[in-house]
């Protein structure tokens, strides 16, 4: 859903350009029109397709970012509930130390030349 929406944005920005570019210049309105559907179709098409592309080979995953990320709030929600169900956080203030682990060198990852 998210690569039709990037693709429908693209090409609605283009022609939008193209009938201002258009309707300043000295062009009968029928050929700025057919140019803004063209416009339109050519680059929604090819925003979808590169869209699709790079998340066929794994380069971004548009849905899968967005699927992982409201799954890690709605867990992160029923943690927070637990905890304050259980009593754990008394004093009302928020306690984020327990998911607080410190660097130490032996989990740092070096680039070794």
């Amino acid at each position: 859903m998210v690569k039709l929406g990037i693709s429908m944005g693209a090409a609605t920005l283009i022609a939008m350009l193209i009938l201002i570019g258009g309707s300043l210049s000295d062009v009968r309105m029928w050929v700025v029109l057919t140019r803004c559907m063209t416009g339109f179709f050519v680059v929604g098409a090819t925003v979808y397709l590169t869209t699709y592309l790079l998340e066929y080979f794994n380069v971004i995953g548009f849905d899968k970012v967005i699927r992982k990320r409201s799954a890690d709030d709605e867990t992160e929600g029923e943690t927070e509930n637990d905890e304050q169900a259980a009593g754990e956080n008394q004093d009302g203030v928020g306690d984020d130390s327990s998911r607080f682990t410190p660097l130490v060198d032996s989990i740092l990852d070096r680039v070794r030349r």
